[in-house]
C-alpha cells in the first residue's frame, strides 16, 4: 500500500516518475480518503475532478490516457468518482459511482506496456482546501 499526502493549498502530493516498460496487464486499483470537504461557496471545488491514479499510454498525458477521477460528493462524507480519458487528445469523462469516503473502493483498469504512471493530483484549478490522505494499493492480475 502507498499512502499519498496533498498538503492545503498545494496541488500534487508527489512528483514522482514512474515509467512503464512492460505493463499490458490489467489491474486492481484500491483507494480510500481520510476525510470529506464541503464549501458550497466555491463552484471549482465542487465542479473540477481531481486525478486519482492512472496511466499514460505515451510522452504526453494528454493525447492517450487513462485514469481514475473524483470530486468530493454533494452527499455528505462521499466522493464521485469518474473514469477520465483522453484518447487521442480528446477528453472523456464518466461517472462510475459515489462511495463512501471511509470504505475501499475497487476499480479495474488497464496498465499500458508502454508510458509511465499518473500520482493523485489536486485540481484543476483550485489547490486542495485541507490536508488529504489517500492511501492507494495495487494489484497485479
Amino acid at each position: 500500500m502507498e499512502s499519498f499526502v496533498i498538503f492545503k493549498g498545494c496541488h500534487r502530493a508527489t512528483i514522482d516518475f514512474r515509467p512503464i516498460i512492460f505493463g499490458g496487464e490489467n489491474i486492481i486499483v484500491k483507494f480510500r480518503f481520510n476525510r470529506w470537504y464541503s464549501d458550497v461557496n466555491n463552484i471549482q471545488l465542487t465542479e473540477q475532478i481531481n486525478k486519482l491514479w492512472g496511466y499514460s499510454h505515451s510522452w504526453w498525458h494528454k493525447i492517450n490516457s487513462e485514469r481514475i477521477g473524483w470530486r468530493w460528493s454533494k452527499e455528505v462524507g462521499k466522493v464521485d468518482i469518474f473514469m477520465y480519458r483522453y484518447i487521442g487528445g480528446i477528453r472523456d469523462i464518466s461517472l462510475i459511482g459515489i462511495y463512501n469516503i471511509n470504505d475501499w473502493i475497487e476499480i479495474e483498469m488497464y496498465r499500458p506496456r508502454f508510458g509511465y504512471t499518473l500520482f493523485p493530483y489536486f485540481g484543476g484549478k483550485e489547490p486542495s482546501p485541507v490536508d488529504l490522505l489517500i492511501e492507494i494499493k495495487i494489484k497485479y492480475l
